[in-house]
């Protein structure tokens, strides 16, 4: 299943209402699907993998075989977000296909990290919305180039 599943890994600051980028994600989403994938991942969070998360869930609506699966990295990560931003991953974790908590805590950036590399080891494509700055995204992206993934920068 890893050679049809996609990760999508991104920034924060990604807004919800950002149709360029959506309209972008959709072409993509369009193009993998055709290529015969159907297993999407984001590790729901803020920004980026909200958006993706949105948009695989409306290409479902189209094509039903299409999966969403949410990586969390933990239990309480939505603790400090927004009213909006919780309310957005709150529809997102309900239409998600599958969701796997990789840890009950949060007990430092190593949680974010092992959420990414467990994305990362069930996918062969790395959708990412990466500017060049440093941070969790550039992590994300070097350490899927280390394994050979195909990445597709959205952003």
């Amino acid at each position: 299943m890893r050679d049809r599943t996609v990760c999508f890994t991104g920034h924060r600051g990604v807004r919800l209402d950002d149709d360029d980028l959506a309209h972008r994600l959709d072409s993509l989403l369009a193009a993998l699907v055709r290529s015969g994938y159907r297993n999407f991942i984001t590790g729901g969070a803020r920004g980026f993998d909200t958006l993706a998360a949105i948009r695989v869930i409306e290409l479902r609506r189209r094509i039903p075989d299409v999966t969403l699966t949410l990586y969390l990295p933990c239990k309480n990560q939505t603790r400090r977000w927004s009213r909006s931003d919780r309310r957005a991953y709150g529809v997102v974790y309900a239409m998600a296909d599958k969701r796997i908590r990789l840890s009950d805590e949060y007990t430092g950036p190593e949680t974010m990290f092992f959420r990414n590399s467990a994305m990362l080891a069930s996918s062969s494509v790395c959708v990412c919305c990466y500017n060049g700055t440093r941070g969790g995204t550039a992590a994300t992206v070097r350490q899927a180039r280390r394994l050979k993934l195909r990445i597709v920068n959205v952003g």
